[in-house]
């Protein structure tokens, strides 16, 4: 979970200049994370999901 996101963003900064953070959502529903990352995409530059 939260470790391995944070350690990707690290990778992220280092080898590509980007920042981020990370957001975990707590839902196994499909349609309710689209809908979610639907809402926030205005935000965002990129959006990486796993």
């Amino acid at each position: 979970g939260k470790p391995v996101m944070e350690g990707k963003g690290v990778l992220f900064k280092r080898f590509a200049d980007i920042d981020v953070f990370d957001i975990e959502l707590n839902s196994h529903n499909s349609d309710e994370i689209i809908r979610a990352v639907q809402m926030l995409e205005p935000t965002f530059g990129g959006i990486n999901l796993e």
